[in-house]
């Protein structure tokens, strides 16, 4: 893919680093920084540049300290067939993803950890909302279900982290 200038139309310059199609991006205002998840089963940040977020600019804006090699992108590979759906919690820069299972991970992406799975569709989750005032995730699935999930508060998200082994969770 390529960063372009909304104002001027100048290209400036490529995104690279994904070894498969690119499936779904969004904004994560906490970070500052864009997310992709795409079919090589791997989510990445990215500064505004199109050049990858560093692991330690991502725990720096969560107001951490170490924890990444300034050489090392912000990156978290998961063992899925692909995402079939993403959102990012507003107020925590958390990112929520619908696996192939037919599961739903709120992740830490810049500690690369798993906060939460969430089971009970049939199958893919089309489509996540986050309603920050209820601490609630909602999602839709083709199995023509909606589900209304109880996101993890704040404070426990750290407690319950499960970190990724092997760059796989």
């Amino acid at each position: 893919g390529y960063v372009w200038d909304l104002e001027t139309a100048a290209l400036i310059g490529p995104i690279e680093g994904h070894k498969a199609e690119v499936s779904k991006v969004r904004w994560n205002a906490v970070h500052g920084a864009w997310v992709t998840a795409s079919e090589d089963s791997t989510l990445r940040m990215w500064n505004p540049d199109g050049s990858p977020l560093m692991k330690s600019e991502a725990l720096k804006a969560q107001g951490r300290a170490g924890g990444g090699s300034d050489g090392e992108p912000s990156l978290m590979k998961l063992e899925t067939e692909g995402f079939s759906a993403m959102a990012i919690q507003e107020e925590s820069g958390a990112v929520i993803v619908g696996l192939s299972d037919s599961s739903v991970v709120l992740l830490d992406l810049a500690r690369e950890v798993v906060l939460q799975v969430y089971r009970g569709h049939k199958d893919l989750v089309r489509s996540i909302a986050c309603i920050p005032e209820k601490n609630q995730l909602i999602t839709a699935a083709w199995d023509h279900s909606i589900r209304v999930w109880m996101a993890m508060p704040h404070a426990k998200r750290h407690s319950n982290a499960v970190p990724a082994r092997d760059g796989a969770v």
